[in-house]
């Protein structure tokens, strides 16, 4: 029996944000506002629906969020209320529009840019 041994980075390496459209998953420090633009805006041209998907992870932060366009994809609210700081990143997205379908690339690079300063 031959045993594979897998090497993940130490937690301290890997991003504490995660920027997923329609399955294209990137770091944080991997999306620029031309491949938000090119992602989004490429795929409504081409008549598909927009699934964007933020997820935090970093010290007390556990975030996924969500467009409405990734519905039925199995997302939901967690089993605990979230700490005021999660629900600070909460409130952002909601004021950012990015509950909304037709959510513009800016308001989505804009919130992302909030957020990098926020964990």
């Amino acid at each position: 029996m031959r045993a594979i041994l897998q090497i993940q980075p130490p937690l301290q390496l890997m991003s504490p944000i995660r920027v997923s459209i329609n399955g294209n998953d990137r770091t944080l420090d991997q999306v620029t506002p031309s491949w938000l633009k090119e992602q989004i805006e490429g795929r409504r041209a081409s008549g598909q629906v927009v699934c964007v998907k933020v997820q935090i992870m970093s010290g007390s932060l556990n975030v996924a969020l969500s467009t409405p366009g990734c519905a039925g994809d199995g997302g939901g609210g967690g089993g605990r209320r979230p700490t005021p700081s999660e629900q600070a990143i909460f409130d952002l997205w909601e004021k950012r529009g990015l509950n909304d379908n037709d959510f513009l690339v800016g308001q989505l690079n804009a919130f992302l840019s909030q957020i990098k300063n926020m964990v």
